[in-house]
This record gives structure tokens, C-alpha cells and sequence, in this order.
């Protein structure tokens, strides 16, 4: 069932980009988010300018996430393909398993003439490398000839030690073995997904009629008549009914439902009820301080910590500093990002080529010190507590709000491995992130050093 769980999660990833065409900013080199949402907290980085690379890293008391976001892009003269490159490595803590997935590609339609509009086609292959269990989704191109599109079927293996293929070593899923599912997964990918016992989705298809029925003319005089219908299925919406949905099969599963958007979605990108809030700077997140030792990286206790601890503490007084919460890098501090959501586009234009314009410089200076990865970097295991409180969490008051910002340490603030903070040259490159090496996946991948916790921000570049 866990795996059921985790492959609903890793469809539902994909559910927000439905709809959302348009094009989104360029992180610049160095640029930082963070966010507290659920009991997790989030921390990205824009690690590469060419390929561009984004790094993220999540945490809470029971699971860790990283991945990267990296694409690779062809054209095909009316479409153009994306490919994530990017593997997700998901850790869960209580008990110990490791899981991997890529995420399937995604189609632009139409991106000459017509209307644009996308959808998610391939494969989307999970494995979980403590239990050997697999799991393959395919996610189903839209056609002239179906009611339904945006379809995601797949199935879940218990494979022995010995037929189980590594994810990145070759093919997963091999038509020679001889697993048996376990699970069916089904559903939709912008609306939720099921799962239900083999047997029944074998006896679905045996004894039920077609469900999918033609919704256009394929013929030339129609294709002439409607200018959009270049790509099939320009739709992006299902007229006819849908197993889980419309048709629910016995004892089916209800593993995800995606949140509908808001009424007024589609004049603000068509962004969901999570994505508006994620640029939301309130006073009390912009004024929030943290408190931190200059003997180190190490962050103060408590004032409610031991007596031994407050005794510790009153002797280091004299060497307390106190930074800003958020880095001077953090998205949020955009100003071109920030002009535009308040509808001033000319600002937004004029702040966005200043911006990349004053990163331009910054590469070409000789003084500019730009770090290059090292590889085979092994990292220590974070001391991970549960989060505290929610800043970005639209659900929490004001006041809870200044409880958590106000606290002088962070949940998360000792770092994975000491490192001087002093930089005599500005440095224009990562900061918290850093090439490592993953043992369970034997892999080497963006990894989150741990320094970013101590909120010493005199590393970060001058970005805004």
C-alpha cells in the first residue's frame, strides 16, 4: 500500500502543469526559496545558468525528497517535446526505505499555429530499492479516435533480488520476466488517481463495452474547419465518462484527487490555490530575525533549554549576531517577480532585464570566484525534528506566524558539516547545494549540504 501511496504522489506532481502554458521566469544563478507548508520544510536553489539546473531539498520527521529541475528539449516541427532529466529520491525514515522516479515527458502542442496546449506522455517508472517492489505508469497520448484523454494506467511488481533491474543501469520492466502484478493503478492525471486488484481490471475489460467513443471527424473537410485541431485532441477535456470517476469498479482504491482550481484560475496562469500563495511576503516573514552564534555554524538554544544550556548560552552573549530569516537571494525578494504579480508589467520588463543584465557582469568579472562542483562529497545524517510552525502556511494566523519566526533557533539548524563561512571574493554560483553521492541509487546528484540552516547569508551573492 505504500507504494501505492508514493506513485499517487508522483502522479500528482504532474497534475499542476495542466493548463499552464505560459512561460515562467529564469531562476537566476544563486537564487534561493524557502517554505514551511504541512510540516515539511523546502529549500531550492538555481545551481547551473547553462543547462539551467534548479537543486530542491525537503525534510520533515519522517521522509527526505531531493531531485533537481532539468530538461532537455526537441522540436518537432509543430511540437516540441520535454525531457525531464531530473531523478526524485525519496527517503522514508520510520521505516527505512529509499524510492526513485523519473518523471514522464511532457508534449507542447500547436507551437507554430493553432491552440497551444499540453499534455504528459511516457512512462513514469517508480522503484523502491529496500523491497524490491516496481511499478511503471503509462501515461496515454490523447487521440481523434477517444472521449477521454489525460489517461494514466499502470501496474505494480514484487520483483525477486535477482530480476530486479536498476533504474538507471538499464530497462526496469523487461516483457521476459515473469512478476505478476500486484496492483493496478488507474485514473487521471489532472483530476486523481485508483488502484484496484488485477482481477477486477481484467474482468473490466472482458465483459464491459467500449467506453471511449469518437468526438471528432477525422475527415480532411473537417480538419479544414477547424483551424485549432492541429494535434489531436486539442480538447484538454474529457467528454466521456472514466473509470474511477464515472465507472467505479468494485473495491477500487482512492489513492489521490487533485483540489479543484480556483473559479478565476485561468486569468492568473492558471496557477492553483497552493502555487498563489507561494510568492506571499508578509510583514512578519520580512521582519522575522534569527539568532546564531559566531563561535561556528551552531544556532542558540532555547530559552527554555536546561540550565546547563542557559549557562552555556549567557557565557557566549557577547558573540551573538542576529541575521534575517529569509536569505537576501529568496525569490520572494524579486523585484521583477513581485511588479508583475501587482500588475505592473513595464516595471516587471524593466526589472528583469536589469537583473540579468547585473549577472551578466558579475560572470565576466575577473574577481568573481564561481565554484565547480565536487563529486564524491559523502554527508553526514541530519538531525531532523519536526517543524516547528508554518510561515507560508495560509491556514496559520498571524500570531502563530511570529511564534515560529521568532523562535532563536530553527528546527533544522545544525548543519551537515562545518565549513568557513568567510569569502574574501563574491561568489557568483551554488551556495547550499553540492554534487554527492547517493549509495542506495549509486548515483551522483545534486545534494543539500546542511550549511543553509545556520542562516549565516554573508556567502550569498548580491542578486536584486
Amino acid at each position: 500500500r505504500k507504494c501505492q501511496y508514493v506513485c499517487a504522489f508522483a502522479v500528482s506532481a504532474t497534475s499542476s502543469n495542466w493548463k499552464r502554458t505560459g512561460k515562467p521566469f529564469n531562476p537566476l544563478l544563486g537564487e534561493t526559496y524557502e517554505l514551511h507548508h504541512n510540516e515539511f520544510v523546502l529549500v531550492a536553489e538555481q545551481v547551473s545558468h547553462h543547462p539551467p539546473i534548479s537543486a530542491f531539498h525537503v525534510e520533515s520527521e519522517y521522509y527526505r525528497l531531493w531531485s533537481t529541475v532539468q530538461f532537455k528539449l526537441r522540436f518537432w516541427g509543430k511540437s516540441i517535446e520535454v525531457q525531464p532529466k531530473g531523478v526524485v529520491t525519496l527517503e522514508l525514515l520510520e521505516p527505512h526505505e529509499w524510492y526513485t522516479w523519473q518523471n514522464p515527458n511532457l508534449t507542447v502542442h500547436n507551437v507554430l499555429m493553432g491552440k497551444i496546449w499540453i499534455e504528459h506522455v511516457g512512462t513514469l517508472s517508480v522503484t523502491n530499492h529496500t523491497l524490491n517492489y516496481s511499478a511503471e505508469l503509462e501515461f496515454q497520448p490523447a487521440s481523434w479516435f477517444t472521449s477521454v484523454c489525460n489517461q494514466v494506467v499502470g501496474k505494480i511488481y514484487k520483483r525477486s533480488a535477482a530480476s530486479t533491474s536498476s533504474l538507471f543501469g538499464g530497462s526496469l520492466f523487461s516483457s521476459s520476466t515473469d512478476a505478476c502484478p500486484l496492483r493496478v493503478l488507474f485514473g487521471n492525471w489532472t483530476k486523481g488517481l485508483f488502484s484496484v486488484d488485477p482481477r477486477c481490471w481484467d474482468s473490466r475489460e472482458d465483459n464491459t463495452t467500449e467506453v471511449n467513443i469518437p468526438v471528432a471527424d477525422t475527415s480532411k473537410n473537417s480538419r479544414r474547419k477547424d483551424p485549432e485541431a492541429i494535434d489531436p485532441n486539442p480538447m484538454e477535456e474529457n467528454t466521456g465518462p472514466e473509470y474511477g470517476f464515472d465507472l467505479p469498479l468494485p473495491d477500487q482504491r482512492s489513492l489521490w484527487l487533485a483540489r479543484p482550481r480556483p473559479a478565476d484560475s485561468s486569468d492568473f496562469y492558471n496557477f492553483t490555490y497552493f502555487t498563489l500563495g507561494l510568492n506571499e511576503l508578509t510583514p512578519t516573514l520580512k521582519s522575522a530575525r534569527f539568532e546564531r552564534s559566531l563561535q561556528g555554524n551552531t544556532a542558540l538554544p532555547e530559552p527554555s533549554a536546561s540550565l546547563e544550556n542557559r549557562m552555556m548560552l549567557s557565557s557566549i552573549t557577547a558573540s551573538v549576531t542576529s541575521s534575517p530569516f529569509l536569505p537576501p537571494t529568496d525569490c520572494r525578494f524579486r523585484p521583477d517577480i513581485r511588479a508583475l504579480e501587482l500588475g505592473n508589467m513595464d516595471v516587471a520588463a524593466g526589472e528583469k532585464n536589469r537583473l540579468e543584465e547585473k549577472q551578466r557582469r558579475a560572470r565576466k568579472s575577473p574577481g568573481t570566484r564561481q565554484p565547480r562542483p565536487r563529486s564524491g562529497q559523502s554527508s553526514a545524517p541530519m538531525i531532523l525534528t519536526r517543524p516547528s510552525g508554518s510561515p507560508n502556511d495560509a491556514k496559520k494566523t498571524c500570531e502563530s506566524e511570529k511564534n515560529c519566526l521568532s523562535s532563536t533557533t530553527h528546527p533544522h539548524a545544525q548543519p551537515l558539516r562545518s565549513r568557513s563561512s568567510a569569502c574574501s571574493e563574491p561568489i557568483v554560483g551554488p551556495v547550499w547545494f553540492r554534487i554527492g553521492y547517493t549509495k542506495a541509487t549509486k548515483q551522483e546528484e545534486w545534494k543539500f549540504t546542511g550549511d543553509y540552516w545556520s542562516r549565516d547569508w554573508s556567502r550569498c551573492p548580491d542578486l536584486y
